[in-house]
């Protein structure tokens, strides 16, 4: 018999969590008006996340709530006063992103399932294996796992496996991205994503010359759908099918579940795919576990909702539209035609059948063009009427108990919870009308419009006894109102209100030390060592390793953002005989691979507050360095609080995209087989943006990365970076072929000497930035 898989929906509004529940969904995702990565959405207020938990667990579904953003000190303070109104309303589990929440929550509210976010990157059997070390119930796999890790996972684990099954995926590794971020200032990370993924992009070569025809959506994915390969998602060891699209209207939520649910209990699901696309779709993907890449991954022509094709523009006759439609357009559908200026949409002023049809129109369209359809007003509708009517409730079975001479009984047993109740006279043998079993199960499966529905009932009865309605009725009434109390008390919790407030010390002036991270042995080759604390490299060198060590340095190898079971095996037995200080890891899974060496965590572990220093602590990381979207008053406020040793970037290009999506491999027609260790492309192209902004880009360890467009510099405010109580200045060199001459601009800045660097950056690359030390994210 096969396992019981959740059908896991998102709700960003009251309507989208009926239209889930009434479609099938088991488990409803949800976000508060505060801490939820999709800031954007309706949400849910505190009274009306109370009712929603209700009107789940009535009728049999979980409820889970997104508190998955980074938070500060002072947020996270807040955060941990909303958890525990959640933990008194009887919420099932908590999506975290934040180290720090994860830890109070799991030291302090055990009622709650602790679900590690997508945001956690979490990709491999070593990530889960640290997820389940350290107290979570539940992985949100990283949109990229392969279904042979999924595999591994489910066979070495003991938690629940959640896969994203369809809707908007992310093209960047989810937590791993800056960009919107970086260009103005609206975090993911803080769930307030612009969207760079959604804009067009030309590709600028190596001589700085554009490339031919390349303007598009180089970056923007399609929606993912998985309904015809949900069995094999299953069978890898997937817990949990969940649907994106909190911020998508309840008719939307309804189709894409009602379809999902026919695709896991098994039932036709033919002309599905049709229904879907026209509820919405930027493309359909099967997604990188399937290995679609390149165009069967992205389409670079648009990157908005496109419905589905209906019709051809024939001819435009005094701004009229001449269309051949395919199929019949219902009054008030949402039609988009092509124009020379792009799409334009007109909602249809009456039916119109199969066939040739003039439509009036405000604006030229190209003949030969194509006509879409949007929205479906009849598709729309139909889904309304799903959940227009509650048809969702609790199963429960019923057993009538009745003998001559004692007190009738009835019983219940929905799930977890079993009742009875007596009826409060002594049953009597009949003298005319004995009950029959037709009539009492008559009066016992009218539950009309409770939460509950009969799915079997057990009628042991003696023959020749009295049994009148209303003793049936009243016994009804009875065990379904004790039924209700039941879950509601259920439902919600006491709890306990704690403090995690830190008694914050004041700060001591540090003296700036400096850790240098470098990509390659030339880069190695071209520097003095003297004035460097601490080496981060990204290579693996006996030779440079041995030489650092032996001249008193700390040298750490700066290992890899994204590894998966058989890399972390590739590299242990890689590193196994290279002398070292210890590993920068940037991944939860470093822990669990490099457990025994000396660990530093990199950015890429997102730490914006002093509890997630301590959670990571408990873990055997030695230092960090700090989230690069900290300002230095967050950073003053996380020293004040801690005694770790703190570092923060000072200099380089940030990586703002980490994606395994190869933007030139749609110029190239790469497919998922490919040789990118040989291509051109490699190294040395650009993306331009629509603001004719420059983002250089390299493909490493079949990813590829995405830099910010210009360097973070803060030479000029060191005296900052001593105030706020960091250690160790990074300075983290990429593309630059002598880090020698910026390395000797910081050390002397640290001794008080004016520097020029910054007006040499801006010429060199146009600009530079202070990153989020000043301004902060959104």
């Amino acid at each position: 018999m096969r396992k019981e898989i959740e059908l896991l929906a998102p709700a960003g509004s009251k309507e989208s969590l009926i239209a889930a529940i009434q479609n099938g969904a088991n488990a409803v995702y949800l976000g508060g008006q505060s801490f939820s990565a999709r800031a954007s959405a309706n949400n849910f207020s505190d009274e009306e996340l109370a009712e929603a938990v209700l009107y789940a667990h009535f009728r049999d579904v979980r409820i889970y709530v997104t508190v998955n953003t980074l938070l500060d000190e002072r947020e996270l303070e807040k955060a941990v006063d909303y958890i525990y109104y959640l933990d008194t309303i009887g919420v099932d589990g908590i999506i975290v992103q934040d180290l720090g929440l994860a830890k109070v929550i799991k030291e302090n509210f055990s009622n709650l399932e602790l679900h590690a976010s997508t945001q956690m990157t979490i990709n491999s059997l070593e990530g889960g294996m640290f997820l389940e070390k350290n107290g979570f119930n539940r992985i949100v796999l990283a949109r990229e796992t392969p279904l042979s890790e999924i595999k591994l996972m489910k066979e070495n684990l003991n938690l629940q496996i959640e896969a994203f099954a369809h809707g908007a995926l992310c093209i960047s590794y989810s937590g791993q991205c800056l960009m919107s971020s970086m260009i103005g200032g609206r975090s993911g990370n803080r769930g307030r994503c612009a969207q760079p993924c959604r804009k067009s992009y030309e590709i600028i070569k190596k001589d700085g010359e554009v490339l031919k025809d390349s303007r598009g959506y180089l970056i923007s994915p399609k929606d993912l759908y998985t309904l015809e390969n949900l069995e094999k998602l299953i069978d890898a060891g997937v817990d949990s099918i969940k649907i994106e699209g909190r911020m998508k209207r309840p008719e939307y939520v309804a189709t894409v579940i009602n379809s999902y649910r026919k695709g896991i209990d098994g039932l036709s699901i033919k002309g599905e795919e049709k229904l879907l696309k026209q509820a919405f779709n930027r493309g359909f993907t099967k997604g990188l576990p399937f290995n679609d890449f390149g165009k069967n991954l992205v389409d670079s022509t648009r990157p908005d909702n496109r419905g589905l094709k209906v019709g051809d523009i024939i001819d435009f006759q005094n701004r009229n539209a001449v269309v051949e439609f395919f199929e019949d357009i219902n009054e008030g559908d949402l039609l988009e035609f092509q124009t020379q200026n792009g799409h334009k949409t007109i909602n249809a002023n009456k039916t119109y059948p199969k066939g040739k049809a003039i439509i009036p129109v405000y604006f030229k369209v190209i003949k030969q063009g194509e006509v879409r359809r949007i929205h479906n007003m009849k598709h729309l509708e139909k889904a309304r009427k799903t959940y227009e009517v509650d048809n969702k409730k609790r199963e429960i079975d019923l057993k009538f108990i009745a003998h001559i001479g004692e007190y009738p009984k009835l019983k219940l047993v929905s799930r977890e919870y079993e009742e009875e109740v007596l009826g409060d006279k002594i049953v009597e043998e009949s003298i005319n009308s004995p009950a029959t079993f037709e009539n009492i199960q008559k009066q016992l499966e009218k539950l009309g419009n409770t939460g509950f529905i009969l799915k079997n009932l057990e009628i042991d009865i003696e023959d020749n006894i009295f049994m009148p309605v209303g003793v049936l009725n009243s016994l009804r009434r009875d065990i379904i109102e004790k039924l209700e109390d039941r879950i509601r008390k259920n439902t919600i919790r006491k709890s306990q209100k704690i403090n995690i407030n830190k008694n914050p010390k004041s700060i001591e002036k540090t003296k700036i030390k400096f850790s240098v991270s470098l990509d390659n042995k030339e880069q190695f080759e071209k520097i003095k060592i003297g004035d460097i604390d601490r080496f981060y490299l990204r290579f693996l060198d006996v030779g440079t390793y041995k030489s650092l060590l032996e001249k008193g340095k700390e040298v750490y190898y700066r290992s890899p953002k994204i590894l998966f079971h058989k890399d972390y095996n590739s590299l242990k037995e890689q590193t196994k005989h290279i002398p070292m200080t210890g590993v920068v890891i940037d991944n939860l899974g470093g822990f669990i691979a490099f457990g025994d060496e000396n660990l530093i965590g990199d950015m890429g572990l997102n730490i914006f507050n002093s509890h997630g220093i301590d959670f990571l602590r408990e873990n055997n990381m030695k230092d960090i360095i700090l989230s690069p979207e900290l300002t230095f008053h967050q950073i003053s406020e996380i020293r004040r609080r801690t005694d770790a040793t703190l570092e923060s970037i000072g200099y380089g290009f940030l990586r703002v995209m980490t994606m395994k999506h190869c933007p030139f491999s749609l110029i190239k027609k790469c497919e998922y087989k490919r040789n990118c260790e040989v291509c051109n492309f490699k190294e040395g192209y650009t993306l331009r943006d629509e603001k004719n902004v420059d983002f250089k880009t390299k493909r490493e360890n079949d990813l590829s990365i995405i830099y910010n467009s210009y360097p973070i510099s803060i030479i000029e405010h060191l005296d900052k970076v001593s105030e706020s109580g960091i250690d160790y200045l990074l300075l983290d060199f990429t593309f630059e072929e002598n880090p020698q001459e910026i390395i000797d601009e910081f050390v002397n800045a640290r001794y008080k000497k004016t520097s020029i660097l910054n007006e040499r950056l801006k010429e060199k690359w146009g600009n530079i930035t202070h990153g989020h030390y000043f301004r902060g994210v959104d």
